[in-house]
């Protein structure tokens, strides 16, 4: 799959797709956990090498709550217009690093703007033309709705067989007085029983990225959400200035680092948090660089995610020192990653390839 530039929106909540009302509207890929892009394309970090199986598309919910506006507007990001990008990035991920399937997240941008939220509902026809360009063999859609002043919540998600042009399963979920990420916290249980029993995937746990407890996947997906705005940023989307509470963010990721330390996908948000933050000029990475320096220097291991990933930190950071010294100890790593290490120049901080 071809990396495009990786651009998200937070902004627009549109109940009409159509050009006249929103102009420039791109469709964009992502075929990588969010928390594992921007490290200078490290493909390493996720088993990629899928051929002949099944690929899956996966496009963010379409959403209506009460009130909502009759013409697209500007607005800012809120927890049902997060929860819409952040569970198709979630299921999309673990289907990418515990399955044998190939998933990819399709994007719709209004260019310099931000994502686009329909208000009406999505159907197969909305995807058949892209699907069928991608040869996707299926498509996950969804939608999401408030009612009764915004207290009760539905969320349904659908699986089209894009060949057969028919449904092959959907999920319902529904909910009083809980916060759209609550709701779609439930859901993705059900999906995974549902791929398997299908025979469209199977699962395999994975020992470095494993699945978010119950309690931790709602906090969990606001930190997809959270990612996916300084992601935008980092990619010159929206100014870093629009970025608030990055303190927040950060510590927001190190929070589910500490209630899963297990797992190497909340380093890998904690991490790319702080280089983010340098990149798009904000302030937070002031209060976190050097001690997470000290960090990986005192918890270096060859084998371990984070110290892999430490010679491209201490090159955002101008570390060179310690750049040169963690490339000269993890010299000896497999192909792929040594590769991706080789284009790290200790000396030049400036040049990352954001994707």
């Amino acid at each position: 799959m071809k990396h495009l530039k990786l651009l998200f929106c937070i902004f627009i909540i549109s109940t009409n797709l159509g050009a006249e009302e929103i102009p420039e509207v791109t469709t964009l890929t992502l075929d990588m956990p969010i928390w594992a892009v921007g490290f200078n394309d490290a493909k390493w970090l996720i088993n990629s090498s899928k051929s002949n199986t099944n690929k899956i598309g996966f496009f963010n919910l379409s959403a209506k709550k009460s009130n909502m506006p009759k013409e697209p507007i500007t607005q800012k990001e809120d927890d049902l217009g997060r929860t819409s990008r952040s569970l198709p990035l979630y299921l999309a991920e673990r289907i990418n690093i515990e399955t044998q399937c190939a998933a990819i997240n399709y994007v719709f941008v209004a260019q310099g703007k931000g994502p686009i939220v329909s208000g009406e509902r999505w159907n197969f026809e909305s995807f058949k033309k892209l699907a069928n360009d991608e040869q996707l063999d299926f498509i996950v859609f969804g939608h999401y709705e408030k009612d009764y002043l915004d207290l009760r919540s539905s969320l349904k998600l659908e699986v089209w067989d894009v060949k057969k042009e028919i449904e092959v399963f959907s999920i319902v979920e529904k909910s009083l007085f809980k916060e759209a990420s609550s709701v779609a916290a439930k859901l993705p249980s059900s999906f995974q029983n549902k791929i398997e029993t299908k025979n469209i995937c199977h699962y395999v746990d994975s020992k470095i990225y494993p699945r978010p407890r119950p309690d931790i996947l709602a906090p969990y997906l606001d930190g997809l959400g959270q990612m996916l705005a300084q992601t935008l940023a980092d990619n010159e989307v929206i100014s870093g200035s629009s970025i608030w509470g990055e303190v927040q963010m950060i510590e927001w990721y190190r929070s589910l680092w500490q209630y899963m330390p297990e797992s190497d996908a909340n380093k890998l948000m904690f991490t790319k948090g702080i280089m983010t933050s340098k990149r798009y000029g904000g302030v937070a990475h002031k209060d976190y660089s050097k001690n997470f320096r000290d960090f990986l220097k005192s918890n270096f291991n060859k084998n371990d995610t984070l110290s892999k990933m430490s010679p491209l930190f201490y090159s955002e950071f101008g570390f060179v020192k310690d750049c040169i010294a963690a490339k000269n100890d993890l010299s000896g790593s497999s192909t792929e990653y040594k590769n991706w290490l080789s284009k790290i120049d200790c000396q030049k901080i400036d040049n990352i390839n954001k994707l």
